[in-house]
């Protein structure tokens, strides 16, 4: 069996997503139901065309010279490049994520290097 290799992980700079992620929590608030809290992108139910929709903006803006992503309401700006990676990691974890964590995932994995 593989495992992952989740300390390859760190070597990413991830300050940028979670600003991305900390600014976008004021637009896109945290659900409280029955006392519980949950963060609102961790509702799911979003077809994959809305992420991959979503992030081909960003990218989109990327490639025209926009680095950064001003929200007009609040002013606060974030990477066009943290959003992509935003969008293409929650559609991994609330759309694919019962995949990853089935056997057959992990018998199609590549040998590690």
């Amino acid at each position: 069996t593989h495992k992952c290799p989740l300390g390859e992980v760190h070597q990413f700079d991830l300050e940028p997503l979670a600003w991305h992620m900390h600014w976008n929590k004021q637009k896109y608030p945290d659900v409280v139901e029955n006392g519980v809290e949950t963060p609102n992108w961790k509702l799911g139910g979003k077809p994959d065309r809305e992420y991959l929709d979503a992030a081909q903006r960003h990218l989109d803006a990327l490639v025209k010279g926009e680095v950064f992503d001003t929200d007009p309401k609040t002013g606060k700006s974030t990477l066009h490049a943290s959003a992509v990676a935003w969008n293409m990691l929650a559609l991994i974890t609330n759309n694919y994520g019962d995949h990853l964590a089935s056997d057959m995932w992990k018998t199609q994995l590549p040998k590690p290097l």
